[in-house]
């Protein structure tokens, strides 16, 4: 089945809709909506489109898009995924209604980061797990290296997250994917890089620069998008200057935490180190899946919300590490 939707850049004349009606007519298609429909304007003997049609533009919209069983709402910027239709809660009743034919109805893609974060989280498990077993006669497990791993942890998941969510959200203002992707990652690699030299530098250490990270986030939650809507029509080379200028700061700040936990886990105990790094990896590969998947459920503000949170938890966590 197909559909074809006119649009018009102002409203149809009478003439234009009768002329469509009678071509849609000598065709045998079916006209679910157009201004003036009536019921008895529908052709087909169920009128589940042309109720639809209806409950869209009524009141009662945003309860029937709630409660409909795909994700029919239009998308917005902050989560611009045009074809994502599946919700997971409607899972349950396209077993019961379609039966071994509800695979159609489900996004692939979906299936795929779904697997690919088994695959992830199945790795991560071992690649963790495999060094505390091979060394258990020299590395015993203490409160303060539960703590690394708690840290580190939650520093990957939280960096991953903010990482990929400003990615999404630049490619709208710089007009491409691979212009976004490209800038964006080589500004946060230079930038969090020059933080991390900068580390030992910073008063308040992890503390200092995690609070930083997390009031620079909030004040991107609350300004960025007008920011980026008053200066989209600029030039190209404009918009990359000031994304360098926007997340420079933030960038900076978020190098500063890894090297200075690791710095207190080699003080704890040597061999916590490359086990760290290994925990901070595996947790950056797991979020960089998890992220998608966030954002194509709640959008781009939730999962920096969500990042928000991991931050200030890892600050709490840092206090573990002395």
């Amino acid at each position: 089945r197909t559909a074809t939707i006119l649009a018009k850049k102002g409203e149809f004349t009478q003439k234009e809709i009768e002329e469509t009606k009678e071509f849609c007519k000598e065709r045998l298609f079916e006209t679910l909506f157009y201004p003036g429909i009536k019921e008895e304007d529908n052709l087909l003997k169920e009128e589940t489109y042309f109720q639809a049609s209806q409950k869209i533009i009524s009141k009662d919209r945003e309860n029937f898009l709630k409660f409909y069983p795909f994700n029919i709402s239009p998308p917005i910027d902050d989560s611009p995924y045009f074809f994502h239709f599946f919700k997971w809660k409607s899972l349950p009743l396209l077993l019961r209604t379609a039966g071994k034919e509800w695979i159609p109805f489900l996004e692939w893609g979906y299936i795929v980061l779904i697997a690919t974060l088994s695959q992830a989280l199945v790795s991560s498990i071992f690649l963790i797990l495999l060094p505390l077993f091979l060394c258990r006669k020299r590395f015993r497990i203490t409160r303060k290296k539960g703590g690394s791993f708690l840290y580190f942890s939650l520093l990957g998941f939280s960096f991953m997250l903010l990482e990929m969510a400003f990615i999404q959200k630049f490619v709208l203002f710089l007009s491409h994917p691979l212009y976004a992707t490209g800038f964006i990652l080589t500004c946060i690699l230079i930038f969090s890089g020059l933080g991390s030299c900068y580390a030992k530098k910073l008063k308040g250490g992890i503390i200092t620069s995690v609070f930083s990270i997390i009031l620079i986030s909030i004040f991107y939650l609350l300004s960025l998008k007008p920011i980026l809507s008053h200066f989209l029509n600029f030039p190209l080379i404009f918009k990359i200057f000031l994304s360098l200028f926007l997340l420079a700061p933030l960038s900076f700040f978020m190098g500063i935490p890894f090297p200075l936990g690791l710095e207190r886990a080699g003080r704890i105990d040597e061999n916590l180190i490359p086990w760290c790094w290994g925990i901070n990896g595996c947790f950056s590969v797991i979020a960089t899946i998890g992220a998608v998947i966030l954002m194509m459920a709640y959008g781009f503000q939730i999962t920096i919300i969500l990042a928000i949170f991991l931050y200030l938890s890892s600050a709490f966590a840092s206090l573990k590490l002395g």
